[in-house]
């Protein structure tokens, strides 16, 4: 059974909560942040991407969110292309992020008719 907290065996990825009002607007994929303990939501605009959803879990006590903390992940973006080298940061589109010079995350590829990027850390 799932609870909050991790990581989970080992493993870069940790089990979160969402804001009752967020947590069904959480899919596969998508930017996320912490902003209390153990609670994500979707990276605000310019903020830090703390990780990437992995999946929705349900147990006993409610709905939690598997998060990816580090590796490499792949992101949907929005704006302009990232640039190799540079960072990303979350956007105004929930769950995707935007192109930053700088960052937690290095951006190692853009395919950018697919608008993904993909991001090591």
């Amino acid at each position: 059974m799932a609870k909050v907290g991790g990581p989970l065996r080992g493993s870069p990825v940790v089990t979160a909560t969402a804001p009752s009002a967020g947590t069904a607007n959480l899919s596969e994929g998508q930017a996320v942040s912490f902003n209390g303990s153990y609670t994500v939501v979707h990276s605000p605009d310019g903020a830090e991407v703390h990780g990437q959803v992995l999946d929705k879990l349900v147990n006993k006590d409610g709905a939690l969110t598997a998060v990816v903390m580090n590796g490499v992940l792949r992101f949907s973006y929005a704006g302009a292309s990232p640039v190799v080298g540079q960072s990303v940061v979350g956007s105004a589109t929930a769950g995707k992020v935007k192109a930053a010079p700088t960052g937690r995350w290095l951006v190692i590829a853009v395919d950018t008719a697919g608008t993904t990027v993909d991001v090591e850390r």
